[in-house]
């Protein structure tokens, strides 16, 4: 299947083994995409409207027969459990009734690994919340469809380690930043071998699993 450059871009943010929902999926191509080219082992579509929802169906069973589809009508993050997938994407609605979506229950919203999102309009406001209610932005893009540009926010939980390492070291493209990571990375593998062992795992190890993790990502961000 060939995707619009807006839902390529989407698909692009989910990692391979990343468990996904589609809130608002209208027509499911995005989580058909990334089950035909096995980038997420689960998806969930979500709508509201039951008519959204057969028109999805319909479409898995036209690319993928094989498949059943996880399809849920409700509204939006009613209808996903706490920590059920790690990516959360909602894209073609106003960036006030996404904010609404995600307040629904902020401690849900907060078990979730990663917030992809593209606002129709009010990003401004969606930022604001987003920062208000414990989520970083790790990125932001642009991408024309049709006579439309659309901006994109991927977010994820803060944790007290983003402001250690912050994403925009990445961003200025400076030629230390590479080594920098590099040697900060190795600092914490260090740490984390010494403490295997020596002693048992506490909590400490599992805080520099952590930062090994978002040091690997803001790494892979520089490919």
């Amino acid at each position: 299947m060939n995707l619009s450059n807006r839902l390529d871009y989407l698909a692009n943010e989910i990692e391979v083994g990343e468990a996904m929902v589609d809130i608002g999926c209208d027509h499911g191509f995005l989580p058909i995409y990334l089950i035909e080219n096995k980038i997420s082992p689960k998806v969930i579509l979500c709508d509201i409207s039951n008519e959204s929802l057969n028109k999805a169906k319909e479409n898995f069973n036209r690319f993928l027969p094989e498949y059943t589809p996880d399809a849920r009508c409700g509204d939006g993050l009613k209808v996903v459990e706490t920590g059920e997938v790690e990516a959360v994407v909602i894209a073609g609605m106003g960036g006030i009734l996404i904010s609404e979506i995600l307040s629904e229950n902020i401690d849900k919203t907060l078990s979730f690994k990663k917030l992809v999102l593209q606002p129709r309009s009010h990003i401004e406001h969606l930022r604001r919340w987003l920062a208000e209610n414990g989520f970083y932005i790790v990125k932001e893009g642009l991408v024309k469809e049709v006579d439309n540009i659309c901006e994109i926010i991927t977010a994820i939980p803060l944790k007290p380690y983003h402001y250690m390492y912050p994403v925009n070291l990445v961003y200025q493209r400076n030629p230390l930043t590479k080594e920098y990571l590099l040697r900060e990375y190795q600092k914490y593998k260090g740490f984390i071998k010494s403490i295997e062992e020596k002693s048992t795992k506490g909590e400490k190890y599992f805080q520099y699993v952590e930062i090994i993790h978002w040091l690997d990502y803001l790494n892979n961000m520089m490919e």
